[in-house]
This record gives C-alpha cells, sequence and structure tokens, in this order.
C-alpha cells in the first residue's frame, strides 16, 4: 500500500509479462540464434525482474525494522508510562487515606462529644474521658458503658409508664363511677319521689308508674354501658349477611325515627355481603352510630345506610344531615367519656370501636362536603358466596 510498492510491484509484472512474451518467442533449438537468444533473456531477468525483486526486499525490510523500532519506542514510552500512573497512583492513595484518616478522627472526635453530652444528661452515667488519641476501640467501649446506663434508664421510664398508665386507669375507673352514678342518681330520684308520693297517699297511680318505667329503662341502659365498657362479651363469630344486620338495626330504630321526623334510607347491593362476624355485636355498633345521630337531629332530618364492597372488604356507611362534628369533639371523639351530649356517658363509640377492632376491621369520622357526619366501618369481608363458617 506504499507508493514505492506499488512502483516496484508494478515493474515486476511488466518485466514478467515481457519475459514470459521473449520466452515464447525463442527460435528452435536446431537453430543457432537460440543461445544468443537465451543469453538475452537472462540478462533481462537479472536487470529487469531479480533487482526489482531484491528492492522490494530491500523496501519491506526497511519498513520491518522501523516498525520494531517503533514498536520498541511504544514499549518503553508504556513502561515509563506504567511507571509513572504506579507512582501517581502510590501517591494519591497515601493523599486519600491521609485525607480519610483525619476526617474519621474528625467523626470521632465530634462522635466523642456528643457522646460526652448525652452521657452528661444521663445524670450519673459513667464517665466519658475524651483523649487526644482518642480511637475506634476506646469510643466503642465509652459506647458500651453509656449503652448500659440507657438502657438502665429505659428500664426506669418503662416503669414510670406503667405506673402512669395504672394512674389513669384508676383515674379512668373514678370518672366512670361518677358518670355512673350521674346517670342513676337522676332516676332514682324521680322513682323516690314518686314512691314517696304514693306511700303518703297510699296509692301509686298509673301516671307515676308510667315515668318509672322509663327511669328504671334508663338505669338498665346505663348499668350495661358500664358493663360493656369494663367487660366485652366475647365475640360469637358466625356467617352473616351484613344487609340483614342493616335491615334490622333499621326496624329497631324506626319508630323513635319516625317521632323525630327523620327519614331513613339505605344503598345495599343486591347481593348479599357475608361476614364471618358477631351479628349482636355488629347490630348494637351499627344501633349506636344511628342512636348518635338521631339525637342530633331531634327536629327532622335523613341517615343514610349504605353497604358496598371494595377488594376485600366490606364497608358500611351511616351518614346524617345534622350538624356534624365539632372541632373540639372530632378530636377525640372515640375516648372514653368524651360526649357533646347533656346526657350520655361517652362510652357508646369507644364500645363500637372495640367490637370493630376485635373483628379486625376500623371505624373512622368525619364531616360530609355539605352537612352532617359520616361514620365509616369498614370489615375483612367473606366475600365468597359460600364462605366457610368460622
Amino acid at each position: 500500500d506504499e507508493p514505492d510498492e506499488i512502483d516496484l510491484t508494478t515493474q515486476i509484472e511488466n518485466s514478467l509479462d515481457e519475459y514470459r512474451r521473449l520466452w515464447s518467442q525463442l527460435p528452435p533449438s536446431t537453430q543457432p540464434e537460440r543461445e544468443l537468444a537465451v543469453e538475452h533473456i537472462i540478462r533481462f531477468l537479472e536487470r529487469q525482474l531479480v533487482k526489482p525483486c531484491q528492492e522490494f526486499e530491500s523496501f519491506n525490510t526497511r519498513l520491518i525494522e522501523s516498525a520494531a523500532s517503533d514498536h520498541q519506542s511504544a514499549l518503553r514510552w508504556l513502561a515509563w508510562g506504567m511507571a509513572g500512573i504506579a507512582a501517581l497512583a502510590m501517591a494519591m492513595g497515601t493523599l486519600i487515606g491521609y485525607g480519610i484518616t483525619r476526617a474519621m478522627r474528625r467523626t470521632i472526635g465530634r462522635l466523642a462529644v456528643q457522646i460526652q453530652d448525652a452521657a452528661g444528661k444521663m445524670g450519673d452515667a459513667p464517665r466519658i474521658v475524651i483523649t487526644e488519641g482518642s480511637d475506634v476501640q476506646e469510643l466503642h467501649a465509652q459506647v458500651d458503658r453509656l449503652s448500659i446506663r440507657i438502657e438502665t434508664v429505659v428500664q426506669e421510664l418503662q416503669q414510670r409508664q406503667r405506673e402512669v398508665l395504672r394512674a389513669e386507669q384508676l383515674a379512668a375507673v373514678g370518672q366512670l363511677a361518677a358518670g355512673v352514678a350521674h346517670e342513676i342518681r337522676n332516676p332514682l330520684t324521680s322513682i323516690k319521689m314518686l314512691v314517696q308520693a304514693g306511700l303518703e297517699d297510699g296509692v301509686l297511680p298509673a301516671e307515676d308508674l308510667r315515668v318509672i318505667e322509663p327511669e328504671v329503662r334508663r338505669m338498665e341502659r346505663s348499668l350495661q354501658t358500664f358493663l360493656d365498657f369494663a367487660r366485652p362479651p366475647k365475640p360469637e363469630r358466625r356467617r352473616t349477611g351484613l344487609n340483614d344486620i342493616v335491615r334490622h338495626v333499621i326496624g329497631l330504630i324506626q319508630g323513635r325515627a319516625a317521632k323525630q321526623r327523620v327519614q331513613l334510607t339505605t344503598m345495599l347491593p343486591d347481593e348479599e355481603v357475608w361476614l364471618i362476624a358477631d351479628a349482636q355485636q355488629l347490630q348494637q355498633v351499627l344501633i349506636n352510630l344511628a342512636l348518635n345521630s338521631l339525637d342530633e337531629m331531634p327536629h327532622g332530618g335523613g341517615i343514610q345506610f349504605a353497604v358496598h364492597t371494595f377488594q376485600n372488604e366490606a364497608i358500611i356507611q351511616v351518614a346524617d344531615d345534622g350538624p356534624g362534628l365539632s372541632r373540639e369533639i372530632a378530636s377525640r371523639l372515640f375516648e372514653p367519656f368524651a360526649s357533646s351530649k347533656s346526657t350520655g356517658m361517652g362510652l357508646g363509640l369507644v364500645i363500637s370501636r372495640r367490637i370493630v377492632e376485635d373483628h379486625g376491621g376500623t371505624i373512622t369520622a368525619a364531616n360530609r362536603s355539605q352537612v352532617g357526619a359520616l361514620m365509616t366501618v369498614r370489615l375483612p369481608g367473606c366475600l365468597e358466596p359460600q364462605c366457610p363458617p368460622c
């Protein structure tokens, strides 16, 4: 591919063609001119063919020697480059290692100061000593000593937390007792006055008996609420249809709703929604939610019961057209004794949430976009048509 090579190759090819032509024109061997012609061809080969071939060989020999020289030079430069890179890598490694060491030392120093500060906040924690030559092992030993003290402090805090919890439980019991006493005292006062008046008159009229009966029922409800809160019954789970529970609850509250001019509506799916649950307890939850809505609408309104499913959950929603949840009561709606009503113990939603959580579900409360409140109960559903009994 070199110009000189191309010229020599062309010359050799042309000379070879000429040689073949001359050889083909040799006189016969019987003629005396043949020897002279052969000598002429031999001289032609030496001048026009052998010499260019020798020059071609010499040219390629020079190319090979030049390539070998360049290769040797490249190897020398590569060797020096590798040596330089190795030296530079060693220098950079040393600098980086020194930098990392300094950074780690500063980090250990800051960590040691923080540990010392934490130890000081622990009160009588073991003394943390920081020296100029502090290393990781020494810091580890100091952290171990501090960890032992922290574990002791945590145990003390847990013990105090248990004591505070017991105190809160006792306070709750006292508050519950006060609520029960308040709820029972008023009906007892009315009953006592009516009985005393009947004893003085020697007869107890039917009007007084009609007053006594609802007061006694009121005391029964208060005591039952107290019992449900203090000792919740164990659920008896069976295969239960949720639509039937909603219809039964509507039948129970329909009388009071009619008196208050509250309209009851339902949105139930065409197919029954099956649950593995205690039907009586779920009925109690929905009754509590419905009664709370009725208490907020003494002069009319509406309550909507809706049941639907999503993925593997059964969802029950009770919405009303009342005033909704106030900001004060919404933050502690499910706390014991939290109630915005003048009567009532504030335990209905607490018991309802306990029942729902015992069934593996959740209950939430929120205000509707326009008016009223929305209570949502989510329960794990048995969405297959033939779900097995619990």
